[in-house]
């Protein structure tokens, strides 16, 4: 019978909970790489509650790097496709608005979303690199306004990054700076 060799000085039942606190530290560590994240930076506070039953013209713009780049402009392009059919069905959705309307059309309010950045990592990157091909993210800054005034009511940047895993898509950065623009705006 073969067994094992340990120097004298370090027993099993001393290996095994060595082994277990290594083990669940790094999976309590790991679980916070879990979890779609975004952040909330408030530049101008809101003036003003929204009554509702309002309505919104909503413009959604790029503002990433230079646009003559193809693949750069194909990357704002899908941005700003994302976040505004995101952002349009959650202003009614959530109660915030009663209509969304396109930037020309006539409304009680105008908001201004600008894409400053974004990072997209492929499902394939994310199932072979895992966590070292990062997380996808998106970066915006927001501002509404009293459409007859123009009046500034509230200004905000907002940020969404999705978790590490395998199946975190782009989608949920998306909803995660989404969620963070309702949030401010309620």
């Amino acid at each position: 019978m073969t067994s094992m060799y340990l120097p004298s000085r370090i027993s099993i039942p001393a290996v095994l909970s060595y082994a277990l606190a290594v083990l669940s530290l790094s999976l309590s560590l790991g679980a916070c790489a879990f979890v779609s994240s975004g952040a909330l930076e408030i530049k101008q506070a809101k003036s003003a509650s929204i009554p509702p039953g309002k309505t919104i013209a909503l413009s959604v713009k790029a503002a990433i790097g230079d646009e003559s780049d193809p693949a750069v402009k194909k990357k704002a392009d899908e941005a700003v496709r994302r976040v505004r059919t995101e952002l349009f069905g959650r202003l009614i959705t959530d109660a915030v608005f009663r209509i969304v309307a396109q930037p020309a059309e006539a409304a009680d309010y105008r908001m201004d979303v600008n894409v400053k950045g974004s990072r997209k990592v492929s499902r394939g990157a994310n199932f072979w690199l895992g966590e070292t091909a990062g997380w996808n993210s998106l970066y915006l800054s927001v501002a509404l306004y009293e459409a007859n005034s123009n009046k500034l009511v509230t200004e905000f940047d907002v940020s969404g990054r999705s978790a590490f895993y395998a199946s975190a898509t782009y989608h949920d950065a998306v909803r995660e700076a989404v969620d963070r623009i309702i949030g401010a705006l309620k």
